[in-house]
């Protein structure tokens, strides 16, 4: 019956180690997709940032383009009007 009883407890005690390699491979492979899942996350974000930043950037040159082509026509306009009305 001892015998018995020590073979049954090492059983328990197998299944138990094996439940906590069962449990660490979840946790381990829970780990390793959360962090994979995070490093997208802030890649897109990254991405997404840069992209806005890049347009924002584009627009602000495109105003800054804009705004000078219309000074300078507006600049234009007024020497062009003033040497008529000089002459």
């Amino acid at each position: 019956m001892g015998e018995k009883i020590n073979g049954k407890r090492q059983r328990a005690k197998r299944k138990k180690w094996s439940w906590q390699i069962i449990i660490i491979v979840v946790v381990v492979v829970v780990i390793i997709v959360i962090t994979i899942i995070i490093t997208i996350i802030v890649v897109v974000v990254i991405v997404i940032i840069t992209i806005i930043i890049i347009i924002v950037v584009i627009t602000i040159i495109i105003i800054i383009v804009i705004i000078t082509i219309i000074v300078v026509v507006i600049i234009i306009i007024i020497i062009t009007t003033t040497i008529i009305i000089i002459i």
